[in-house]
Parts: C-alpha cells; structure tokens; sequence
C-alpha cells in the first residue's frame, strides 16, 4: 500500500533558485506614507542577489540616481535616506533570484538572538543592590528546516547542492494562514542530514545560517 503524506494548512517555506536572472527597467513605486520607501511592482522579482548591486533611476531612464539610499536584497526594496517625490516614475535594474515551494517540509523553527555585553560600573553606594547592565551588540538567527523526502520528486537535492555551492539563499518562512506575513531572510546551509529507514520514510533535516537581517513581512 503506497504510504499518504498528509499536508498541514499552516507553514510555507519556499527557496531561491541557484541562478539569477537579469532584469532591466522594472518599474518601482514610492510609498505615498513616509515617501522614502522604493518597492518594485513585480513581487515575483523582488528578491535580489547579494552579489549584483542594483542600480536605479528616475526619470530619465540610463541616468543613474546619485541619491543617497539603501538597499534592501531581501525583500527587494530600496529605501531613501530623504523624502523623495511620488510623481516620478521610478525604475531600477536588478539581478533577481526566482523562487519554488519546498514541497514536504514538514517542520521549521527560527532562532534569533543578540549578543550582550556586560556593561555593569562600580557603584558609590555600598546599600543598594547591584544589577548587571548590557550594551546590545551584533544579532544572529538559526532556521532549522524539517522534510520528508518522496519517491516522486524529480529536483535534485537543493540543500545539498546549495552547501557544495557555497551560495545562499533566500528562505521564507511562514507561520499561519494570513497571507503575506512571513519571516524572510538569506541564509546558508550549515549542515545537511539525511535519514533513511527501511520501516519510515526518507528524512532530511537541515541547518541554515542566517545572512544578514531577519525581517517579518506582513504584506507581499
């Protein structure tokens, strides 16, 4: 009898191709709120190499914008350090990573944390009782990914092939049904195992380094 894998209604994680493609001219739009943030029409292209920076225009497209601003490869946007005018019809090129669902993931869990420093002073007082103080300092995050490895998949191991690679990629977590609020965040494999049993079915657990910021999305 062929085993049934069940599929849960909550939790997504989707990955990056290896590959990035290419694309000129693509239309962006600024924020009508805080008119500093830059978002690219295409949601399927918003997710940038790490390697290509983009390069951006205004309205004049082939003249490079001098203005001062920084890029978010994440989630695809570019964010001025001033306001910026909406009536100019912005464009930008980038190099973009396509991305797939990550059929039979079973399982994921996202670690973040900060590192502390013990910023605790000698005090005047010999009363009153002492209590550690910290300065925040760089932060860090782990996604452990969980899968169940089926006989009809066709695509070559991605983890594996990604870890060999030494390229990152992009990692979307997503928590519940409410569209469009994800974690989303590069990372690298660190570690990849696979599992095999003659009374179970085939496992794969996997451990990614987180590259950069998390962000959590809250819509596409």
């Amino acid at each position: 009898m062929a085993a049934t894998v069940i599929h849960g209604r909550l939790g997504r994680v989707r990955i990056t191709g290896s590959v990035a493609t290419t694309s000129t001219n693509v239309a962006a739009t600024l924020s009508s709120v805080d008119k500093m943030t830059l978002t690219i029409a295409n949601t399927s292209r918003r997710h940038w190499s790490v390697s290509t920076m983009p390069r951006l225009y205004g309205a004049t497209t082939g003249t490079e914008l001098a203005d001062a601003y920084t890029v978010d490869r994440v989630r695809g946007r570019i964010v001025f350090s001033t306001a910026h005018s909406t009536a100019v019809a912005y464009k930008v090129d980038i190099a973009w990573l396509p991305t797939s669902c990550l059929g039979m993931t079973k399982s994921w869990s996202l670690e973040v944390s900060n590192s502390l420093s013990d910023a605790t002073v000698f005090s005047c007082s010999t009363s009153e009782t002492a209590w550690r103080e910290y300065v925040p300092g760089a932060g860090e995050a782990t996604v452990q990914l969980g899968r169940l490895i089926s006989s009809t998949e066709t695509s070559s191991a991605p983890f594996f092939d990604r870890q060999i690679l030494g390229s990152p990629l992009y990692v979307e977590l997503m928590p519940n049904a409410t569209a469009g609020e994800m974690f989303e965040c590069y990372a690298y494999v660190q570690s990849d195992q696979n599992n095999r049993a003659v009374d179970n079915l085939a496992e794969e657990n996997i451990t990614l380094k987180v590259d950069g910021p998390v962000y959590f999305t809250t819509s596409t």
